[in-house]
């Protein structure tokens, strides 16, 4: 009962905070997912922009063990939606209006391309780049953003997408695993398979 009261003082914060700043609330989950019922009650108190922050990227919990000098098991640092299925969960559950970023173990620039393609108005990668400037350093990391980029355009180019904006109506496909999870959560598909350029 302490979590459920927790979770309810948190989500009075945000309403009254949403209400009373000139700018939009964001909120980000850190490693874990969102889910569906949470984008409906994080869209209901006025959040802005959803991050979705799904399992696979920087894992909160491995950190806060670290910190904690705690040890947990593989089960438990592998708890979590992953990102792909969060980011369509969470656009299942709420309106336009409602920005999602794609964040949580995304790596490759087709990664980026396919938040995108699902819906993500932004996508958020730490990793990689943090790995080159540590190896490499800043100038490095530069490159690696540029080539990045490039390989971003190419991706799209192979997928007749000219802008982000033609990502979205390019069809897309959603098998195996991820099929699996959303069917079982009673969220359809196939507003993806059907899409029209």
């Amino acid at each position: 009962m302490k979590v459920i009261a927790i979770l309810a003082a948190i989500c009075l914060i945000l309403k009254l905070l949403s209400k009373k700043v000139n700018v939009p609330v964001i909120v980000k989950e850190v490693g874990c997912g969102i889910a569906r019922e949470q984008a409906q009650a994080l869209a209901g108190i006025g959040v802005k922009a959803i991050d979705v922050g799904g399992s696979g990227g920087t894992n909160f919990l491995a950190i806060e063990a670290a910190r904690g000098q705690l040890t947990l098991d593989a089960e438990m640092l592998s708890w979590g939606i992953p990102t792909a299925i969060a980011a369509v969960e969470v656009m299942s559950a709420v309106t336009p209006d409602v920005n999602v970023v794609v964040s949580g173990g995304v790596r490759t620039p087709l990664d980026v391309v396919k938040a995108l393609a699902l819906g993500g108005m932004a996508v958020g990668i730490a990793g990689p780049v943090l790995k080159v400037i540590t190896h490499q350093g800043l100038e490095a990391a530069i490159s690696w953003y540029k080539n990045f980029i490039i390989d971003i355009k190419r991706f799209m180019l192979l997928s007749g997408a000219h802008t982000i904006t033609d990502l979205r109506s390019v069809p897309l496909v959603i098998t195996g695993f991820s099929q699996e999870w959303l069917s079982a959560r009673g969220i359809t598909t196939a507003q993806f398979t059907k899409r029209k350029k």
